[in-house]
């Protein structure tokens, strides 16, 4: 194992008392599921006078900066955020599609948790009140489904909709839909619901992905505070046309 690379296990929303000075901080589908993402992404901008426990670092690697900060100045934050309500360009979803209805229930489920899975949409403003500078996004489209004519995409599709299904257990069958009343039976026949519909590939529903980076600014050098585009150039998602039909769900 690298010298430098460490394992740890511990609770990212509490006050952070281990490392410094690193270069790249990394989160992916984590903005949605934190109760206070502004107290995290802080952690990771300002400078936190806390010593860390002594069997995680030697005290001469404890902290490279006086002050414990996190993130050195001129390294970089990144959040890799999906937001799963379900979107349509050909008129093939109607307006009470069982995916969309589903999401707007997790909506509300979640909430009762202190989540808001629409959260990844909007982390500039979070980037933006903890001090970071060349914020930009990038948003890819994801199908839900192989439905897509292009192969990577259908390969994306798959596994968004094995990631769609697993979820069914954990937010249908879990704790969120109990939380908003639903009886045993009704969840039941919620998950039916959602697996028949994930399984029909005629139904080219997608969802975006958004891809934030924002940059601690340098002290001593010039920093480029012009804002980048939230969202970058869409590609259309083509539907494939040699699927049968008949094959829908198998492919």
């Amino acid at each position: 194992m690298p010298p430098n690379l460490k394992f740890i296990i511990d609770d990212l929303e509490d006050d952070w008392v281990y490392g410094s000075n690193w270069d790249y901080v990394h989160f992916r589908s984590m903005a949605v599921v934190l109760r206070n993402l502004q107290k995290t992404i802080d952690q990771c901008f300002a400078c936190v006078a806390l010593t860390p426990p002594p069997s995680l670092f030697p005290p001469a690697a404890r902290f490279a900066d006086p002050c414990g900060s996190h993130l050195r100045p001129g390294g970089w934050i990144e959040f890799q955020e999906s937001d799963g309500n379900p979107h349509c360009d050909d008129g093939t979803m109607q307006e009470d599609d069982t995916m969309r209805l589903y999401y707007q229930t997790c909506f509300g489920a979640m909430a009762k948790f202190g989540m808001d899975i629409a959260k990844g949409v909007t982390v500039r403003e979070n980037l933006e009140r903890a001090g970071f500078v060349n914020i930009g996004c990038v948003v890819k489209k994801v199908p839900m489904g192989p439905w897509a004519r292009d192969r990577t995409l259908r390969l994306v599709g798959q596994y968004a909709k094995l990631a769609a299904l697993e979820g069914v257990k954990l937010t249908v069958l879990g704790k969120p839909f109990a939380a908003m009343g639903y009886g045993e039976t009704e969840r039941n026949i919620w998950a039916a619901k959602i697996r028949q519909s994930l399984n029909d590939d005629k139904i080219h529903r997608y969802y975006y992905y958004y891809f934030w980076f924002a940059q601690k600014p340098d002290e001593g050098r010039s920093q480029l505070v012009t804002p980048t585009p939230s969202v970058a150039a869409l590609d259309a998602v083509e539907p494939r046309d040699d699927l049968d039909p008949a094959q829908a769900g198998q492919a």
